[in-house]
């Protein structure tokens, strides 16, 4: 999957940034693509907390800031 100069390697389980290898947590890497999969369109937090960590929209919980706050921080 390609966004721009980032490719996502599902099979290989890899994220690139141009020619620069993107270390991910499995965490990471379900977010981003999910993310990508997603692309031009809002995703909202139940879908992310679904999709990525398999939880209940009732649940309470800040995942999601933690972890799209800390990775777009890096």
């Amino acid at each position: 999957m390609r966004a721009g100069d980032l490719e996502l390697d599902r099979m290989d389980h890899t994220a690139h940034r141009g020619t620069q290898p993107i270390v991910l947590t499995n965490k990471e890497f379900s977010l981003l693509e999910h993310l990508m999969l997603n692309r031009g369109q809002c995703v909202s937090r139940v879908e992310l907390l679904d999709a990525v960590w398999g939880l209940e929209p009732a649940q309470t919980t800040n995942i999601v800031d933690v972890y799209v706050i800390t990775c777009g921080a890096s």
